[in-house]
């Protein structure tokens, strides 16, 4: 039996860390009462975004581009079919949109 377990009057041999009393033992405990400061203050959390993080945020708020619109548009631009007034008045106008909605 090693001399941690030993219980008997005479000073133990063991290393000096075994002869420390258990916390809490032989002493009453009281929860910290507040000081001034922290009583009347309460703690907030803050976070700062950075311009990267807002443009990041942006950007994950985008649509999935759509392959079958963006093929049909070439396949159109390249046989010169694609260019219309309404084509170019509607493509204004989603440009005007973006441009007030993203600033």
């Amino acid at each position: 039996m090693n001399d941690i377990n030993r219980t008997t009057a005479r000073p133990s041999t063991a290393h000096p860390a075994s002869r420390v009393p258990k916390a809490g033992l032989g002493r009453e405990t009281h929860p910290a009462e507040p000081t001034r400061a922290t009583a009347s203050a309460s703690p907030t959390d803050q976070v700062e975004l950075s311009e990267r993080a807002r443009l990041l945020s942006k950007l994950q708020d985008t649509p999935e581009i759509r392959a079958g619109l963006v093929s049909r548009t070439r396949d159109e631009i390249a046989e010169g079919t694609y260019l219309s007034p309404d084509k170019l008045e509607s493509a204004a106008d989603n440009v005007i949109d973006d441009l007030e909605t993203f600033g």
